[in-house]
This record gives C-alpha cells, structure tokens and sequence, in this order.
C-alpha cells in the first residue's frame, strides 16, 4: 500500500492498490501445451520440475526440488492417464 497525503486532515492515509495481473508471454504457453504431452521419463520429469521450481520461485512460494520432482511426476502420471482414456 503507499501512502497518500488527505488535504484536509492532513494524515497520511493507506489506499489498496490493486494486484498486478500475471501476463504469461505467448512462447511459455507454447512450452506448457508442448510439456503436457511428454510422455513419463527422467528426463521429461527433470524439465517439468524445473519449470515448476521456476513457477513456484517467482510467486514466492515456499517449496523444495523433491517437492517440485513429486509435483512433475505426478502431473505427468495424470496427463498421461488421461491421454490413455481419450
């Protein structure tokens, strides 16, 4: 919040500003539509959880690499089931 000088008063007074809205660029969109459909390899799981790590990071989210290596694996494990099912 910043503060902003009340004429009348005199105080300083707090107003809300807004959340920025997160803008995701065209080419990491790209990237997550390619990663869904990867199939469940190390490798393919070291990437997903770097992207999560990288996600994770910039909203300033508390996390660790197992926890990101266990969220990639997971999510490739349902992507893939539902690949299977469609």
């Amino acid at each position: 919040m910043t503060p902003k000088q009340n004429k009348k008063v005199n105080k300083k007074v707090l107003e809300p500003i807004e959340p920025k809205k997160k803008l995701i660029p065209t080419a990491v969109k790209n990237q997550k539509s390619q990663l869904s459909s990867l199939p469940l390899t190390h490798e393919n799981i070291a990437l997903r959880a770097y992207f999560l790590s990288q996600s994770r990071r910039s909203l300033g989210v508390a996390g660790d690499a197992e926890g990101d290596w266990l969220e990639a694996e997971r999510q490739l494990s349902e992507e893939s089931l539902q690949k299977n099912k469609d």
